[in-house]
């Protein structure tokens, strides 16, 4: 291990303790409004979910306009990057509670869609369309990722108005708390059921991790890109209606990197959060951008963590029910590290098991995308375009 990397290391696992929330988790305040008031805290949410939006939307436009204008993404194929909202509640973070209809694992999420009428409700087509995608990817799900952390309700809402069907926008918002004690997803409306269905099994793993997703997008994205890559490519798990060749242009044009991956796995991937905050205030440089470097950076994690579940197929499953134990290592990079070196060789069913030929501690360290470390000033990003 490098000294570069041990340095790193060292210093994430002394501030581990200090965070209880993901690092890019866009965190609202609602002072001390409850329950009783969720009409207004879901117009504070909104609001900040529409700028922060907006913010993203300047880079990842320019990228999939980009690509569609070379021929390599085709209409009706957005770059979308489901979200992470944490509520804050007179100082403290709603990061999921454990109320009565919960079960702290061994238990299957339960879709609540509001009723006709309601003003967040879906078209009764579109409603049928995302619960027939979850009941048909539910056991691949299950299979991939094990349990949910946290089973029972979870409330998906239409928010087409915040988070509209354009080239890019945040594919969904999961909420562990959306202020009235129940998690939540929000959700757009696609004009394309193939690009729904990809980007709901996506926020629906975010659900899956709940209450214990980890502090840094290298680990809950990676792991539910990969998830999601895995899941939408397996025949028959999404509904027979949706085409698979649809599909599979969706994952290629925002999930999937292999076929460039040595070429992309470079220095200025390594981060703390793949969208550093003085990205959403700053403007397109001269001449034009595909977007900026957190779009790679999304892509690059889920097909890196892709590598490890095409070697050891249970490996997510078998990692997440030893981590669910114990979710507060959720920021500790090293006990992250040791736990998933010791899944690998309880799959082998002995020590020695390697990813790519290394063990995991080395593997991991060749990948600059998992790499949290935070450096100042300026990055060059070299990409190729087909």
């Amino acid at each position: 291990m490098s000294l570069r990397f041990s340095v790193a290391v060292a210093l994430w696992s002394l501030v581990a303790c200090a965070y209880s929330a993901p690092r890019s988790a866009l965190i609202v305040d609602i002072g001390s409004r409850g329950p009783a008031q969720s009409d207004e805290i879901r117009r504070i949410v909104e609001n900040a979910v529409r700028a922060e939006v907006e913010a993203t939307d300047r880079f990842a436009e320019a990228y999939v306009g980009g690509l569609r204008r070379i021929g390599v993404v085709p209409d009706g194929v957005s770059f979308d990057v489901p979200r992470v909202v944490i509520l804050r509640r007179n100082g403290r973070l709603l990061t999921g509670g454990y109320g009565a209809a919960m079960t702290l694992g061994g238990g299957d999420l339960v879709l609540q869609f509001r009723p006709d009428g309601h003003q967040n409700a879906f078209p009764p087509d579109y409603r049928s369309l995302l619960q027939s995608v979850f009941n048909s990817a539910r056991p691949h799900m299950n299979t991939i990722f094990g349990m949910p952390f946290q089973g029972g309700p979870v409330r998906v809402d239409n928010m087409d108005a915040t988070i509209g069907d354009r080239d890019a926008v945040a594919g969904g918002i999961y909420l562990p708390d959306d202020g009235t004690g129940t998690p939540a997803i929000w959700f757009p409306v696609y004009t394309a059921g193939e690009t729904a269905a990809v980007n709901f099994v996506h926020t629906l793993y975010l659900a899956y991790l709940g209450p214990a997703i980890f502090d840094f997008d290298a680990w809950s994205e990676g792991f539910a890109r990969a998830a999601t890559m895995a899941t939408v490519r397996i025949p028959n798990a999404l509904p027979a209606s949706l085409d698979p060749n649809f599909i599979q242009q969706v994952v290629l044009a925002t999930y999937d990197v292999s076929a460039h991956y040595d070429w992309y796995n470079q220095p200025a991937l390594a981060n703390d959060r793949f969208i550093a905050p003085n990205l959403k205030n700053l403007p397109l440089p001269p001449g034009g951008s595909l977007g900026g470097i957190y779009l790679m950076r999304y892509m690059m994690a889920g097909t890196a963590w892709a590598k490890v579940i095409t070697e050891w197929p249970g490996f997510f499953s078998t990692f997440l029910q030893q981590y669910y134990a114990d979710p507060s290592i959720s920021g500790n990079i090293p006990a992250l590290i040791s736990l998933a070196q010791a899944t690998l060789d309880a799959l082998n069913g002995g020590p020695g098991a390697t990813v790519e030929g290394v063990s995991f501690a080395e593997w991991y360290r060749r990948q600059w995308v998992l790499n949290p470390t935070a450096t100042r000033g300026r990055k060059v990003f070299v990409q190729a375009i087909p």
